[in-house]
């Protein structure tokens, strides 16, 4: 079954909409993604604009692939550790405007291990949304689903063996954070607002 949440707000005249869908049912298919949909439009509901990303995880290659539009914009290794505790810290108004995007996006390589910090940020700028805070709701969700991703796969234990037992444990493992997952991106998402989208 898919685990479907979603968070509104207000903000300058315009609702701000963001969606996380979790299909743990496809852990059984030895798949795993976290969809998410930010969508921003007046208070009338009209001129709206929308943004979708995808997180799959890659277990094989030990990666999560992001994908924005259906484009694959670069993959972050399960081991990089350090953007868990980014996102794990980055909660409260104290935290910094990016302090879970940056160690993230330094991660971001390509298929080849390229480094992919310059090119992320101009591909999430690029989208024609016509509402430019529309990527503070993209990265605040990106962020807080790759970090989540990344601390339920540091909590597979030995048994989890084959990449089906180890996806499922991950699904399970999401479906009980998933709250908190939206929480924080949905924090970091109005703090980045505040700031003008900087």
């Amino acid at each position: 079954m898919a685990r479907f949440l979603s968070s509104q707000f207000e903000h300058g005249g315009r609702l701000y909409h963001l969606e996380l869908t979790i299909d743990r049912i496809a852990a059984l298919r030895d798949e795993l993604s976290i969809n998410i949909v930010a969508r921003s439009y007046s208070e009338r509901r009209d001129g709206a604009a929308e943004i979708e990303a995808a997180l799959t995880l890659d277990l094989e290659r030990n990666e999560i692939i992001v994908a924005i539009e259906g484009e694959e914009i670069g993959r972050i290794p399960l081991d990089a550790t350090e953007v868990a505790e980014a996102d794990e810290a980055d909660v409260g108004a104290e935290g910094a405007a990016h302090g879970a995007w940056e160690p993230l996006v330094r991660h971001l390589v390509d298929r080849n291990g390229n480094p992919l910090a310059e090119t992320v940020e101009a591909i999430i700028e690029a989208i024609p949304t016509g509402d430019p805070l529309l990527g503070c709701l993209l990265k605040g969700a990106i962020s807080a689903g790759v970090g989540q991703i990344i601390r339920c796969h540091g909590k597979l234990q030995p048994q989890d063996e084959t990449v089906g037992e180890k996806l499922r444990a991950i699904a399970r493992c999401l479906g009980r954070s998933v709250w908190g997952m939206l929480g924080r991106a949905t924090v970091r998402s109005l703090r980045c607002m505040a700031r003008g989208g900087i």
